[in-house]
């Protein structure tokens, strides 16, 4: 087993660092120390999952567990950042809206039309968390965040959304135009889909 010492160490080195880390998005809504005992209390109480993760004698596997509670803390600490900001500010975390695949797949080929229809016929593909930026917020609003994010992604990004949401055409079509295989096609179709997702304020925190 890894000598209990250096994991023990090493989880409060990682509360720590992504303590400073995600505190930094957060300036004036959460401190560092706080952030750092809520991190480390959860890992007290979840002693089992840390100890499934850390105790373990092959290198690799530690090496993945360390990745694994890394990830953990991370979302924990965004979600009880955005919990501190929404409590000092005045309102809900249900308040908050997020964007997911589905969501920007069905309204991309609107966002590449010269003319955006004044309500979202696509609603229920927004993720919970929140509300609803299509309508809670102004559907116009929405579309001009996409055209904003579309226009900040490469142009070979920009140019395979286009084939496929503006011109309809299949992956099979558009693997054959740039030589590639259609599984290819369909990876960096999700990686601009993710880019455009992180554009508008990244993935839901409470999934």
């Amino acid at each position: 087993m890894v000598e209990e010492e250096k994991w023990v160490q090493d989880v409060f080195d990682i509360a720590t660092t992504v303590a400073y880390s995600i505190t930094r998005n957060y300036k004036g809504y959460a401190e560092v120390d706080d952030l750092r005992q809520e991190l480390l209390e959860w890992c007290l109480r979840r002693s089992d999952k840390v100890h499934e993760w850390l105790d373990v004698e092959d290198k690799r596997e530690y090496r993945l567990g360390i990745k694994r509670l890394s990830k953990t803390l991370n979302r924990r600490a965004d979600r009880y950042c955005r919990k501190e900001k929404a409590k000092k500010l005045g309102y809900t975390t249900n308040d908050e809206y997020f964007y997911t695949p589905g969501l920007i797949e069905q309204l991309l080929p609107y966002a590449f039309k010269g003319e955006v229809p004044t309500k979202d016929p696509n609603a229920e593909f927004v993720s919970n968390g929140g509300g609803d930026p299509a309508t809670g917020g102004g559907f116009l609003a929405t579309m001009y965040d996409i055209r904003k994010a579309i226009l900040s992604l490469q142009p070979a990004e920009y140019g395979i959304l286009r084939m496929r949401y503006e011109d309809g055409m299949k992956l099979e079509q558009i693997g054959e135009y740039f030589e590639v295989s259609d599984s290819t096609v369909s990876r960096k179709i999700n990686s601009a889909i993710k880019k455009i997702i992180n554009q508008l304020g990244g993935e839901s925190p409470w999934n």
